[in-house]
């Protein structure tokens, strides 16, 4: 890389440039990268504004696209800078910033840096150019911080939360592009996540992330995203439900009190508060409760369970979650299906 990087805004002479470039943006607003200007790169890649002087080679090790569009001579009178071809290409500054930053190893993918802006990039990019390692590791990312199994959902939700504390917006941003590309095997556990954290009313209306526009799901992803949400309420309703209330012969029979309980009255009437406590969060507008322990939910944590009533209960809730996350993936099926 350049030992003095390059003025922020640079002037071409007349040897810099052909005619066939007069009808480009004047010289003055062109931008030349301070990061990715390389005084030994051979082409300069154009994106917007910006100008990055990079090695052709790098480029065409990773996108055979590219190999195939450089591997044609440049035509007379073609656009040069300093000599090195220009190449003008579509996508924003920041998305080809993005790039070198992962082509050239000063951007890394890992729990503890990700931004969406990256994701993005390697998705868009990797798709369109045929930059496999974007497309890979992008997929893989993401199928780590939202696993498909429960036991390492529980263990990865704690990351998911910190990287949406300090970014955000990120979860919505995710959820756009998972559905866009798609990405499907991660949307019921990055459902689970947007509904969890968030609210419906931040569902549909989004949340702000000054200076930054508006963190905000697209049309289509908010109506899958609500889907997603109604029919994770419904499948969870039913399985607590059913765990603590069994209809034989037209009968209700009670889970609780278990058979060892040592406070049968006190112990159903708490059952009954429960079950209605139960019901009035199903219906609720505020962010969706799937804990993964009974001492982590208010209604089973007050103390007024006896001992074998409050683990039976823990056990009646690891199956009932479990069973929502077993069904969830078939439900999302059918709207996937339905707007196909």
């Amino acid at each position: 890389m350049s030992s003095n990087p390059p003025p922020t805004k640079r002037k071409r002479t007349e040897a810099d440039i052909s005619d066939s470039d007069l009808t480009s943006l004047p010289e003055e607003t062109i931008e030349c990268s301070a990061q990715f200007w390389f005084d030994d790169g051979n082409v300069v890649l154009q994106a917007e504004f910006t100008q990055f002087r990079v090695h052709r080679s790098i480029l065409l090790h990773h996108s055979p696209v590219m190999e195939d569009c450089f591997q044609f001579p440049q035509p007379e009178g073609a656009p040069t800078i300093e000599g090195c071809p220009l190449v003008h290409l579509p996508e924003s500054a920041m998305d080809i910033s993005n790039m070198c930053g992962l082509l050239y190893g000063t951007y890394h993918v890992d729990v503890k840096n990700v931004t969406s802006s990256y994701l993005e990039t390697m998705l868009l990019l990797g798709r369109k150019y045929g930059i496999t390692s974007f497309t890979t590791s992008a997929k893989n990312f993401l199928q780590q911080l939202f696993p498909p199994s429960l036991t390492k959902w529980d263990t990865a939700q704690e990351d998911v939360k910190k990287i949406a504390g300090r970014n955000t917006g990120f979860l919505f941003d995710v959820f756009n592009l998972a559905y866009e590309y798609p990405i499907p095997s991660i949307m019921p556990p990055l459902l689970m996540a947007m509904c969890t954290i968030y609210s419906l009313a931040q569902i549909t209306s989004g949340i702000p992330r000054r200076p930054k526009p508006r963190a905000i799901l697209t049309h289509n992803a908010k109506q899958y995203c609500m889907y997603g949400r109604a029919v994770f309420l419904k499948l969870s309703l039913e399985a607590f439900m059913e765990a603590y209330c069994e209809v034989r012969d037209d009968e209700f029979e009670y889970t609780i009190p278990t058979s060892t309980c040592d406070s049968h009255s006190a112990c159903l009437e708490r059952l009954r508060d429960i079950m209605t406590e139960i019901v009035m969060r199903h219906i609720t507008s505020d962010a969706v409760e799937f804990p993964q322990a009974a001492t982590r939910m208010r209604p089973y944590s007050d103390g007024l369970l006896c001992f074998p009533c409050f683990a039976h209960i823990q056990e009646l809730i690891g199956e009932s979650r479990y069973e929502v996350w077993e069904k969830l993936p078939a439900a999302l099926k059918m709207f996937e299906a339905a707007v196909a």
